[in-house]
Parts: C-alpha cells; structure tokens; sequence
C-alpha cells in the first residue's frame, strides 16, 4: 500500500504529511507496510528532500524507511504510471501557500 504527494511540497510539508500519514493509530488502518512516494519536481528537490530525511540522524528511522521518492511531472502520464498511481491508496496534489483567503 501507498500514497502519493506532488506539487508545491517542501521539506516542512512533507515532514508533517508523513508524521500525519505514518501515525500509528492511522497505520492500523492502512497497515504498517504503507510507503509514501513523492513526486518531486526536479532532481534538486529530491536531493534536497532526500539529504532532510536521510541525512537527519534524529529522523525517525521507522517513518523514513516508508519513504519513496521519484523525479516526474504529475501531468505526465508515463511519470505517473511509472509511480503506478492508479494503484495507489490516496494521492495528495499540495498546492502553493497563499497569503489571501
């Protein structure tokens, strides 16, 4: 089992989406094995994302092992087929913060 995040992400985001997702009482629902992908939007941003998550010795090892990151335009259908969306549990579209309401 999986769920997908795209769009505006950045390393906050994403840290408090999987604190959310991977939250024990909710992986009683979806299961213990649940992976979250990130498309990133470019090879920079899966490295930042990357050096935030497994470079931090303080991460929690048992939520960033569940993390699966992938380079791809969530417009692009080979990118999402590649990701195997259609398979997945929920797919998150985050978009950008905006100041007015």
């Amino acid at each position: 089992k999986f769920v997908v995040f795209c769009g505006e992400l950045n390393e906050d985001i994403l840290d408090l989406a999987m604190n959310q997702i991977l939250h024990p009482e909710r992986l009683e629902k979806l299961g213990s094995d649940t992976k979250i992908v990130v498309l990133c939007v470019n090879e920079a941003q899966l490295l930042s994302f990357r050096a935030y998550f497994f470079a931090d010795n303080d991460k929690d090892r048992d939520v960033v092992k569940n993390l699966l990151l992938f380079v791809g335009n969530p417009l692009n259908s080979d990118d999402l087929q590649r990701i195997q969306i259609e398979n997945a549990e929920a797919v998150f579209v985050v978009g950008p913060e905006s100041s007015e309401f």
